[in-house]
């Protein structure tokens, strides 16, 4: 499956209202499936058990079930948006997955590889540096979508990398343009 076709089908999955205090922004299915292709072709999609963490609408797990992994865990702390995980996941006839409502320093299970876009602890007191640790801990490889800041920066020469613009929607109240770019990297161990 290509690029093109994978961000038709990433596109039609219904999203989920945005929570600020889980610092919640959808991911585009282009940025989805650059990410998703990038794990693929390092051959840690298919037939591999794979994490979802902070799931949203499962844009993440239900592409990697689209190419062909073995198994995909949805975890997510917001209760409905695990609700429309499930949707989407019914909606394409998808099956080999589990939704499990936890957030990632409660896991104690380990993948083969986890993906992310991890909050970025501009609007909550998450630390991505704590996330990343835990990463470490429950999985062998990780694929995130991760602010350009200076706390990535630190270490994100330790990464593989990309450089990207994500384009967040005016969703929340003190949004004031349509869109918002943030710089942002593809990243991935």
């Amino acid at each position: 499956m290509n690029e093109i076709e994978l961000t038709k089908i990433l596109s039609s999955l219904k999203k989920q209202s945005f929570k600020l205090e889980f610092e919640q922004y959808p991911t585009p299915p282009e940025i989805a499936s650059r990410l998703l292709l990038i794990a693929y072709n390092n051959n840690d999609i298919k037939d591999k058990i794979i994490a979802d963490l902070g799931a949203g609408n499962g844009i993440f797990g239900i592409g990697a079930l689209i190419l062909g992994a073995r198994k995909v865990y949805f975890y997510d702390i917001d209760k409905d948006s695990l609700q429309v995980c499930e949707e989407n996941l019914k909606n394409l006839g998808l099956d080999r997955y589990e939704i499990i409502n936890k957030g990632i320093f409660s896991i104690t299970e380990r993948f083969e590889t986890a993906l992310s876009n991890a909050p970025f602890g501009l609007q909550s007191h998450f630390s991505i540096e704590l996330f990343i640790e835990k990463l470490y801990e429950i999985t062998n490889k990780f694929y995130l979508i991760l602010p350009k800041n200076y706390k990535i920066d630190k270490f994100i020469n330790q990464l593989n990398y990309i450089e990207i613009n994500l384009r967040i929607p005016k969703i929340m109240k003190f949004h004031k343009e349509k869109f918002h770019f943030v710089k942002s990297y593809i990243a991935w161990n």
